[in-house]
């Protein structure tokens, strides 16, 4: 629990005290932390998918909705992605007392999709740790 308390700092300290990285209960794309949630395609790869993320209420619950347009191109799977970093100011944060990653997800459209945790200041891209899953109607 030390991780958490280090930030007494935020206005949302109760949720972050509680184990809770974002409740998306901001007006906008502000976590729980702080930091702002962004949103990414393979744009940044030479693709031409759009991305998009905003924090709405569906089922009477808040959450964020990613959306955009994936494009295949050349054979090649579009993609797009929403992403949080957790330090603010590109400062490390200490996630230790974290014990997993819990999250529902819902789809307009079936098929698989994967979440991913990256540690900070890793020079190696391809260090990062990632789990499928699938989102069904």
């Amino acid at each position: 629990m030390q991780g958490h308390r280090m930030r007494r700092d935020f206005a949302t300290d109760e949720w972050v005290a509680r184990g809770i990285i974002d409740a998306f209960r901001a007006a906008g794309p502000v976590s729980t932390l702080g930091t702002t949630w962004r949103a990414y395609s393979d744009r940044v790869i030479g693709g031409g998918s759009d991305a998009w993320a905003t924090f709405e209420v569906f089922d009477a619950k808040p959450c964020l909705r990613l959306g955009g347009r994936v494009v295949e191109r050349e054979g090649e799977d579009g993609a797009v992605q929403a992403s949080l970093g957790l330090g603010r100011g590109g400062d490390a944060y200490d996630a230790s007392g974290y014990f997993g990653v819990r999250f529902f997800a819902r789809s307009n459209t079936p098929g698989a999709f994967s979440v991913t945790l990256r540690e900070a200041g890793s020079s190696s891209p391809w260090r990062y740790w990632r789990a499928a899953f699938d989102v069904e109607d």
